[in-house]
């Protein structure tokens, strides 16, 4: 959660299996489960499938529910990641049912906020605004909740509103672009400090402030919050969200209406080869379709 991924030990199959051998079941998941997730935000997706299946097999074999909620939960997280949006609504449903099941509420919500993120991606923006008050009124009965439940809360929260705002401003809806301003610029602070004590949202919390700020035709202020998300994905690691700042910051930059043409001394088409190389060596096949889409005519334009 510090975001010392690099310094992450190399996974010992072995010493798994013999704390299993034990009946050493929660800590044996929790460490899978862990070691998973950091795997993800780094984007070794193909290393992060193989303890999925260990998660998956403690489950099968030993009936421990706890490794089931944590199979539903990385495999969820890889569905966001990979922008597999219909595999993250399925996962999610899975473990909002496992967690009614165990009447687990903290870690519902971070389903539920799953939930949210993938309708929002969908264009589900009716049924994102529903499932955030399914997360509201459960947080709402919780005293305290550790950052690994709340902070996608947040995040799925400043996603969805930020959407909202973005068809407002497309139908030029007045009353409604003030609304999701305000509800966005709100859920972004809050979102923006909880991404201080949570490492794996931190990338792209900040790469959506700088969304924000550009939306609202603040320019330099979005650029301000791009170069954040490009120096914390880079000291992190977290390749699919650096990935997909340096895509917003390219695609922003060829716009017309653009009034910078660089990001620290790099033009627009490097940062959109830097996003297409990055997507290309981590698979994001989604993200490059998006890419390829905007870049046909403007990416070799000298942007």
């Amino acid at each position: 959660f510090t975001g010392q991924w690099k310094s992450a030990p190399i996974f010992d199959t072995s010493l798994l299996e013999r704390e299993l051998r034990k009946g050493e079941f929660f800590g044996s998941v929790f460490l899978l489960s862990i070691q998973c997730q950091i795997k993800l935000e780094q984007g070794h997706f193909h290393e992060a499938k193989l303890l999925t299946e260990s998660l998956k097999h403690i489950a099968e074999s030993y009936n421990y529910e706890d490794a089931k909620a944590a199979y539903y939960f990385v495999s969820t997280v890889a569905a966001i990641k990979k922008g597999s949006f219909n595999d993250a609504l399925t996962f999610s449903e899975k473990g909002i049912l496992q967690m009614d099941r165990m009447i687990q509420k903290p870690l519902k919500v971070a389903f539920i906020s799953f939930k949210g993120i993938a309708e929002t991606y969908q264009g589900k923006l009716e049924a994102a605004l529903s499932t955030i008050s399914d997360g509201e009124i459960l947080l709402a009965n919780e005293q305290t909740m550790t950052p690994i439940y709340v902070m996608p809360f947040l995040l799925c929260r400043m996603l969805t509103n930020l959407h909202l705002l973005k068809d407002a401003i497309k139908k030029k809806d007045q009353f409604r672009i003030i609304q999701y301003r305000k509800a966005t610029h709100k859920d972004a602070k809050k979102a923006v400090r909880g991404s201080k004590r949570y490492a794996p949202c931190r990338t792209g919390i900040l790469r959506l402030m700088g969304d924000y700020y550009w939306l609202i035709d603040k320019q330099k202020k979005a650029l301000k919050w791009w170069d954040k998300s490009i120096q914390e994905g880079e000291c992190l690691g977290a390749r699919p969200d650096l990935s997909r700042t340096y895509f917003e910051v390219g695609r922003r930059l060829i716009e017309p209406h653009s009034k910078y043409k660089q990001l620290n001394g790099i033009k627009a088409k490097d940062y959109l080869e830097k996003a297409r190389t990055m997507f290309e060596e981590i698979d994001l096949q989604r993200d490059l379709d998006e890419l390829y889409r905007i870049s046909s005519d403007s990416y070799y334009s000298g942007n």
